[in-house]
């Protein structure tokens, strides 16, 4: 239980949050955000169709609403994600927890190549693990800093180029790209299984609501329908092909209520 709540990530906008300190009220986002999985276990990433309010909107009432879409991702090793680097996006565990083995029908793992035959070992796959990347164009975050030298001299790759230019194995295959870059349009979607459809229905216990901070305002995340109904689509997006689904959500199945700004005593917390 521990490391559920451990891997659980708040909702969130990728953004300058030095700039804006600076400038209060504007927001500067990457142009996208990317997650590299490098583990196949862990809490799925829930991406939303919500962007940050204009620096117009001071009271952040913009944020108040439904969303009726949303991208669903579980974990699966070497899979990468793509998307506008403006979206409300993050990792709801109580709503929605990592699937156990038995719990779906899991899909089928291709035999790896020599390249992907990575050293599992140092990954422990009962762990959540992430590599975050936001592409940045024209901008450079305030706080961002170079990669220490130390780190960089310990990264090795699957294959090098040697002096007269040819590849050079380094225990990978030189014959397969280290990269291979598919996105043509990171404003179009990736057409994947059928769309999973989420209608509101009345629960028992009422709305779950989770608390969340966003853009410096305390936010309820409201969730209009019933644990079983989110898990299930939660359970289809792990069976798809892709692990992901794409969400049509009916109004008032996922809902934002934006409340009070945070108080300088609780940011010193």
């Amino acid at each position: 239980e521990e490391e559920e709540e451990e891997e659980e990530v708040g909702f969130h906008f990728d953004a300058d949050y030095g700039l804006e300190e600076q400038l209060p009220n504007f927001l500067l986002h990457p142009r996208v955000s990317t997650i590299t999985y490098l583990s196949s276990t862990g809490v799925p990433t829930l991406i939303l169709d919500k962007r940050s309010p204009p620096p117009s909107d001071k009271d952040k009432t913009s944020l108040t609403g439904n969303i009726n879409t949303g991208w669903l991702s579980h974990p699966s090793f070497g899979k990468h994600v793509a998307f506008d680097g403006r979206f409300l996006h993050g990792a709801p565990g109580e709503v929605f927890p990592r699937l156990s083995n038995g719990s779906s029908k899991q899909p089928a793992q291709p035999k790896a190549s020599k390249r992907q035959k990575i050293e599992a070992n140092h990954i422990k796959e009962s762990k959540r693990v992430t590599f975050l990347v936001n592409i940045w164009l024209n901008h450079c975050p305030l706080e961002s800093e170079p990669l220490e030298e130390e780190i960089i001299d310990e990264l090795t790759t699957p294959w090098s180029k040697s002096s007269d230019g040819t590849a050079k194995s380094n225990g990978g295959d030189p014959s397969e790209p280290l990269f291979d870059w598919k996105i043509k349009d990171i404003c179009l979607h990736d057409d994947l299984e059928e769309a999973v459809e989420i209608n509101k229905n009345e629960t028992p216990s009422g709305v779950h609501t989770e608390e969340a901070v966003i853009c410096n305002r305390h936010v309820d995340v409201m969730f209009g329908t019933s644990m079983e109904t989110l898990q299930t689509a939660s359970t289809k997006a792990a069976e798809a092909k892709s692990k992901s689904a794409m969400l049509n959500m009916e109004d008032g199945v996922i809902s934002l209520l934006v409340g009070e700004e945070v108080s300088s005593d609780e940011e010193a917390e």
